[in-house]
């Protein structure tokens, strides 16, 4: 599509029916160069104003999106099609009615008071939103109120921003040494870290140990991105939140639930400076529902 992209942003911009059909969405196949791998294709398409984006799963849903672009005249669609041979899995039944509804998935809550997300999960443009609520890979485990708890360091992103922090989260424990364990994130650092000072490092986790980790800490302190935010939720668990630097979504979201008093935010640069009495006016919510409609979402949509 990205040969196409001018004249696809021109003819939403003119408002006139133009039917785009890509006929090489070669996510199941992926082996003839970069003209034909990029998925993130479909994401450059999808945020194109005033473009319907139809991905048919298989021929009676491409009928249903052939209809459509038809009867809409007043802007372009894109169709894009599978190379490979695809089940009929639709059994025709109000497949019209479903195929018109269209929808967008948001793991948020609906409820404004209840919003993770601020105004990024917010478009008042968009028809048919489904929020499913928030979607965590863990379970509850609620605050601990031991004062002798370990505090959970949890490390993830991007270098060379994962390790300035790493270097900055050591430096702060060696000047107040306390109970904590670090999980670095990755497997790939040269530098090796020896535990000391009441520091316990694993380089990963899997879900499980992660889990048990959370359940034993007194807080954690992660990076503000939204997979992060919705664990904490669903974990129950105050926090500090330390955005990455130059990532807008982080920083706004950490900005967005300081000021909700939901987790406590620090920027990296101040985080030696960083005291742990300043966290007693913040409380990870306790109100919201832990279960997800994603399933239910999805049985009436199929």
């Amino acid at each position: 599509s990205d040969y196409a992209k001018p004249s696809i942003r021109l003819s939403a911009l003119m408002g006139i029916q133009v039917i785009h059909v890509l006929t090489h969405d070669s996510i199941g196949l992926g082996e003839d160069g970069p003209t034909h791998q990029p998925i993130e294709q479909l994401t450059g398409l999808r945020s194109i104003p005033n473009l319907l984006v139809f991905r048919p799963a298989d021929a009676m849903e491409t009928i249903c999106a052939w209809e459509i672009a038809l009867k809409t005249k007043n802007q372009p669609s894109a169709i894009i099609c599978s190379r490979q041979n695809l089940k009929q899995i639709t059994n025709g039944e109000n497949i019209h009615i479903k195929a018109e509804r269209g929808g967008y998935i948001i793991s948020d809550f609906e409820q404004n008071d209840k919003a993770l997300a601020g105004e990024l999960s917010r478009n008042h443009h968009l028809k048919n939103v489904n929020y499913i609520g928030s979607l965590s890979r863990g379970s509850e485990a609620k605050n601990t109120y031991d004062k002798n708890a370990p505090i959970l360091y949890l490390l993830s992103g991007i270098e060379p921003q994962r390790s300035l922090l790493e270097k900055l989260i050591i430096e702060h424990h060696h000047s107040n040494p306390h109970q904590a364990i670090l999980i670095r994130g990755t497997n790939q650092s040269a530098e090796i870290i020896k535990p000391k000072n009441n520091l316990i490092v694993y380089d990963i986790c899997d879900a499980k140990q992660l889990q048990s980790l959370v359940s034993a800490c007194k807080y954690v302190v992660c990076r503000s991105g939204y997979s992060s935010i919705m664990d904490l939720i669903q974990w129950q668990k105050n926090a500090v939140l330390v955005p990455t630097p130059g990532q807008a979504e982080q920083e706004y979201l950490a900005k967005y639930l300081s000021q909700k008093k939901w987790f406590y935010t620090i920027n990296q640069n101040d985080f030696l400076q960083f005291k742990e009495d300043a966290m007693q006016a913040y409380a990870c919510p306790n109100n919201l529902s832990q279960t997800s409609n994603y399933k239910t979402f999805l049985n009436n949509l199929i």
